[in-house]
This record gives C-alpha cells, sequence and structure tokens, in this order.
C-alpha cells in the first residue's frame, strides 16, 4: 500500500502532457535518495531510537543526495544521447523527484514490515 503513493504524483502529469520518460531521471533520484535513508533511518531508530532515527535520516540523506544525483545524471545523460527531451523544469523535477522519494520510502517500509531483525 504504501508503495502507491508516487502514483498520485505521477498522475498530477497528466494535464500537462509531461511523458513519464522525461521525468525518468528524477524519479531514479528520488528513489535511490528516499530508500537508502529510509534504510539508514531504520538502523538508527533499532540501534538507537528515536534520535538513532533522527540522526540516520539526515546522515543518509547527505550521503544519499551525492550518489543519487550521480545517478540522475547518469540516466539524463543516456536520455539525451537517445536524443530524448528530458530538459528540467520547475513542475517535471518537482514531481519526479517527489514520486521517486515516495516510491523509494515505500518500498523499504513494506520490506522492512516483512524482515525483523
Amino acid at each position: 500500500m504504501a508503495n502507491k503513493k508516487g502514483v498520485p504524483c505521477i498522475a498530477s502529469l497528466i494535464p500537462f502532457k509531461i511523458k513519464l520518460k522525461s521525468i525518468q531521471p528524477d524519479i531514479i533520484f528520488g528513489l535511490i535518495d528516499n530508500g537508502i535513508l529510509a534504510v539508514l533511518a531504520i538502523f538508527g531508530g533499532h540501534f538507537a531510537g528515536v534520535a538513532g532515527a533522527i540522526i540516520g535520516g539526515v546522515v543518509g540523506n547527505a550521503i544519499t543526495d551525492g550518489i543519487a544525483g550521480i545517478f540522475e545524471g547518469y540516466s539524463a545523460e543516456k536520455l539525451r544521447l537517445q536524443l530524448e527531451p528530458e530538459e528540467r523544469t520547475m513542475l517535471k523535477s518537482a514531481v519526479g523527484k517527489m514520486a521517486g522519494c515516495l516510491l523509494g520510502a515505500g518500498i523499504v517500509l513494506v520490506i522492512a514490515n516483512f524482515v525483523s531483525f
């Protein structure tokens, strides 16, 4: 269920006739960024409670911004080589990153509910 939270974000692009492929780099950024952040927050919370979750989230966010940026840039360059329009606009960047972040965290939380450590 948590995995479907990014769908309304993506659906908001329909009235503006924005192709999903054009926001692919932003979705990849969000998936990696919040996916890894959620994992680090869960580990931090498990080992050190609320403070550990906050520290894990903050440190995770700083690290994953850089890592996710590499994959976002790679994906954008790949689309450009395929002559696919992927220009950055306010709406595309905002919706793509928001959807990716919600999907990434949702996937991790669903998996975390099935795995106990």
